[in-house]
């Protein structure tokens, strides 16, 4: 299995609860970051202060085992 980690915890937070196949976090698309749902605002706060200020562009990441 190919693990996903945030960017910014180096953590894998695992599946979302209640749905083993979504990885809890999110791809954005903009920058082409994962991102776990734990560092969302930290996320949003760098991401404030780039050229893609403003755009939230959240994709869904699916599990594949």
């Amino acid at each position: 299995m190919n693990e996903k980690v945030c960017e910014y915890c180096g953590e894998n937070p695992g599946s979302k609860p209640g749905n083993k196949f979504l990885w809890n976090g999110f791809l954005d698309k903009d920058t082409n970051q994962l991102v776990c749902n734990d560092c969302r605002k930290t996320h949003y706060q760098a991401k404030s202060k780039t050229e893609y200020k403003g755009l939230y562009t959240e994709f869904p990441v699916i599990i594949i085992e």
